[in-house]
């Protein structure tokens, strides 16, 4: 596991760790992704990349890792062009602005 996690940067870490961490703490994801290597891979070899579009629950578990732990919670800092409105505040010319990645995505709505 240490090796897959060096393996990445920060951000491919980042996801992968608590892709871990969520697969660690319900025992029956980690049984139903388990199940789908050792089927179209196997137990004693690592994945090739030409195997990927076979392991779809495990590709499945990355889409839905990464909306919930985002490898970058801030975007930003970007500056307003003009004056313009964000969510109905009103933002002027010259203001700094830092998107929160993280509560976007978490938003009901």
């Amino acid at each position: 596991m240490q090796l897959l996690i060096r393996g990445g940067s920060d951000t491919t870490a980042g996801t992968l760790t608590w892709a871990i961490s969520l697969l660690l703490n319900d025992p029956d994801m980690l049984k139903r992704a388990q199940d789908e290597l050792d089927l179209h891979v196997g137990v004693d070899r690592q994945v090739e990349e030409s195997e990927m579009k076979n392991l779809v629950y495990l590709q499945a578990i990355i889409k839905e890792t990464l909306p919930l732990y985002p490898a970058g919670a801030l975007l930003g800092p970007r500056e307003a062009m003009n004056d313009c409105n964000v969510a109905s505040d009103n933002v002027e010319a010259g203001t700094r602005l830092i998107v929160n990645v993280w509560k976007l995505q978490r938003d009901p709505k």
